[in-house]
């Protein structure tokens, strides 16, 4: 869902840009207009299917399952592709000069798991360690300089490329993807978006003073600033949710009246 909401604001911000220039070529605007929708469409087509062509699934979606299935198995997946065995503990393959620490998760690699990893490299001279993850923390960073390792992260891509190489990549099932209007409304209004969506239609309003397509900046700036307006006022990620507390009163109701009639009911004598 996230990828096609990409898709869909880079064809429009495609649109917009070309729109510009079109009609400084054409003098036209229904002309301009068709030129650039149709640059924009095939644009964001080639990238989608280039971009297709190179992986048999996103990289995305491999650090989302190894973060699900945990970095042993990120760790074992990596040992099947060597004929010798090379020393390793939960989630840190130990070599001669560095050592391979996997951290996958939900978040970025903390200055915990740097400490978890330099206890795992203390006996050995190794201060060069290639970290595995979506992301590695500034604190973390920090940490490292202090405990004197250095950190060099490994992008999920290179991951990727490495395992399908040696024929160890897993096969994972392409997800039936479900366009849901309450995650595409989340998604445009939400509060991060604030600060984008107002200092763009600010700049936009402005700039209608100064150029001859005063009609078009004012248009843009005023769709910006009513977008900033959404987001803040439905931006606190409540805009669909779900009543929890509703459901749970109605189930406690529901088994008052289930433990109600079973009282009520005769026995057999």
């Amino acid at each position: 869902m996230a990828k096609t909401l990409d898709y869909v604001a880079l064809t429009i911000i495609l649109t917009l840009l070309t729109f510009v220039f079109g009609l400084l070529a054409f003098q036209n605007a229904y002309i301009s207009l068709a030129v650039s929708a149709s640059l924009s469409l095939a644009t964001v087509f080639s990238i989608k299917y280039f971009s297709r062509k190179k992986y048999r699934f996103s990289p995305s979606r491999l650090a989302t399952h190894f973060s699900i299935k945990g970095n042993d198995y990120v760790v074992d997946l990596i040992k099947s592709t060597q004929n010798c065995e090379v020393e390793t503990s939960s989630n840190v393959i130990l070599l001669d000069n560095c050592a391979v620490f996997s951290c996958y998760k939900f978040g970025a690699v903390s200055a915990q798991d740097v400490a978890s990893v330099a206890k795992a490299v203390e006996n050995s001279s190794v201060k060069t360690v290639f970290v595995l993850s979506n992301g590695v923390d500034r604190k973390a960073y920090q940490v490292a300089d202090y405990l004197g390792l250095r950190l060099k992260p490994v992008k999920i891509g290179a991951v990727y490329r490495y395992l399908d190489r040696h024929g160890a990549l897993p096969d994972l099932k392409k997800p039936k993807r479900k366009i849901s209007l309450p995650v595409v409304f989340e998604t445009v209004f939400s509060r991060s978006n604030f600060k984008a969506y107002a200092f763009s239609g600010t700049i936009l309003l402005f700039t209608a003073f100064i150029t001859p397509l005063r009609t078009y900046y004012l248009i843009s700036g005023s769709i910006c600033l009513l977008l900033a307006l959404f987001s803040l006022v439905f931006g606190n990620g409540n805009l669909f949710a779900l009543n929890a507390f509703k459901e749970l009163k109605n189930a406690a109701d529901k088994n008052c009246v289930s433990k109600n009639s079973d009282k009520g009911s005769p026995s057999d004598d």
